[in-house]
């Protein structure tokens, strides 16, 4: 095994170089010993709920507002999740 890429919402709060220190901890005399993560940040995703407009939210903003119509009533869509996108072997 050469690497694992993952996909980890900007929610998640996940850190690349932790995720690669408790993998290097478990894979110790596995067949993935060695391998490494290879970490893809996704942005938080918010729809708003006045004009169905999707757009990315900065989750450090004071205010999440929608660009389109400036309404700051939106429902998350997206930025929690985590997941294995693939793994490279050889």
């Amino acid at each position: 095994m050469v690497s694992v890429h993952l996909q980890a919402g900007e929610l998640r709060d996940i850190a690349a170089e932790w995720i690669q220190r408790y993998f290097d901890y478990l894979s110790r005399g596995t067949l993935a010993e060695g391998a490494k993560i290879v970490l893809t940040k996704i942005p938080a995703q918010m729809t708003c709920q006045t004009c169905r407009a999707g757009f990315n939210a900065d989750i450090r903003a004071d205010k999440i507002e929608c660009p389109e119509c400036g309404n700051d009533k939106a429902v998350l869509t997206g930025g929690d999740e985590f997941f294995i996108e693939s793994i490279e072997v050889i």
